[in-house]
């Protein structure tokens, strides 16, 4: 099922009535940790592209390049690539399926199916449910990985795994420290806005959540986000991935990494008019991303989970692609009500050898410019 709105979801509901126990919220400051921290926090675990560090792996001999206005080529000795072009990689599983270029990771090449993959003739639908959360959303994300293995073609390739919202935002430049700006430099980071600037769901914002005897959920801070009362009895149950565990005594600081964008105006605007910010709606990396092989918009899974953490409520969730060319999310486990489960799309990602070359087909031409690349061993 490849649309966002057809989702299955399989609602299971968790908790039981607890009397006289609702929730208070402590909203931690802020995030008047700066947004220079944020960043060196989350640099911690991606180089700058927001990539995975893969140091430990064999490095390959691509490279990837970006312009002052974030276009990137991608280059091995004189030959240059573009994201989006094509390169004729094959499988058994989804043989009709066109093959595009993703970007680099560890000096390999990355390809990303141009459509959701299929499964004798059939688009693959992958279910995932909140109740395999696990730690992180980590059990999720080898899920969908497992799903893409199908698709790894080891004459040309070295791995495979599912797209990710770190690839996306790589390619349009998007950064929830400071939207609407493409691969802002570090001032504009210290000078930008946020994701949910100045709202409970801030981007990188913490939200303690503790309980309390009286009937409301009370979140108060200080630093400028305002009081906010809620009459909440029907607030049943905490729920805690991956154990389902009520909230202690001592409650829990959640770290909120949600987010949703256009990716031509890099932030909740989804206007197509005025200057285009992140990349053109008719480019070949927004048709490779947002579109299927017949021009049409469609949702799939990212193998990227969040936290949205907010007034009286926390949810764990999935990113996806949605089919309305947006980067968007899913919920997977809800504290207020239970777990969810939906059925999506899957696009994966492979890793092409080190000793794979590419010519160059001047035989093929694409309407939104891409090139086309035949593999040689």
């Amino acid at each position: 099922m490849s649309k966002v709105t057809k989702f299955l979801i399989i609602v299971i509901v968790v908790g039981a009535i607890i009397g006289g126990a609702i929730l208070f919220i402590q909203i931690g400051s802020k995030t008047t940790n700066n947004k220079n921290e944020t960043a060196q926090s989350n640099e911690e675990k991606t180089d700058a592209s927001g990539k995975e560090n893969l140091d430990s792996e064999e490095t390959g001999p691509w490279t990837e390049n970006k312009d002052n206005e974030g276009n990137i080529t991608i280059t091995k000795e004189n030959q240059t690539l573009h994201i989006g072009d094509y390169v004729n990689y094959t499988t058994e599983k989804s043989p009709d399926t066109k093959w595009r270029v993703l970007g680099v990771e560890n000096g390999n090449l990355l390809l990303m199916a141009d459509e959701n993959v299929k499964e004798n003739n059939t688009e693959l639908s992958v279910h995932l449910s909140g109740e395999d959360w696990g730690e992180d959303g980590q059990t999720l994300v080898e899920q969908l990985n497992e799903s893409c293995q199908p698709y790894l073609n080891t004459s040309y390739a070295k791995s495979v795994r599912s797209i990710k919202v770190e690839d996306i935002n790589n390619i349009t430049g998007y950064n929830p420290l400071c939207e609407g700006v493409k691969n802002p430099t570090e001032e504009e980071i210290s000078t930008g806005t946020k994701y949910g600037e100045g709202q409970i769901d801030e981007y990188g914002n913490k939200v303690k959540y503790t309980w309390s005897s009286d009937k409301k959920i009370i979140s108060d801070d200080s630093e400028g986000y305002g009081k906010f009362i809620q009459q909440k009895s029907d607030f049943y149950k905490f729920l805690m991935p991956p154990d389902n565990k009520e909230l202690d005594d001592k409650g829990i600081t959640v770290e909120s990494t949600y987010y949703y964008y256009y990716p031509y105006t890099l932030s909740t605007d989804k206007s197509t008019s005025g200057n285009v910010v992140g990349i053109e709606r008719t480019s070949p990396a927004c048709k490779m991303i947002f579109e299927n092989s017949n021009n049409v918009g469609e949702g799939y899974w990212l193998a990227s989970p969040c936290v949205r953490a907010y007034t009286g409520i926390v949810s764990w969730q999935m990113y996806v692609v949605a089919n309305n060319y947006l980067v968007y999310q899913y919920g997977s486990c809800v504290s207020s009500w239970g777990v969810v489960g939906a059925s999506n799309g899957i696009r994966p990602v492979v890793s092409l050898k080190s000793n794979i070359t590419l010519t160059k087909d001047t035989t093929q031409k694409s309407e939104d410019g891409a090139e086309f690349y035949t593999i040689e061993n």
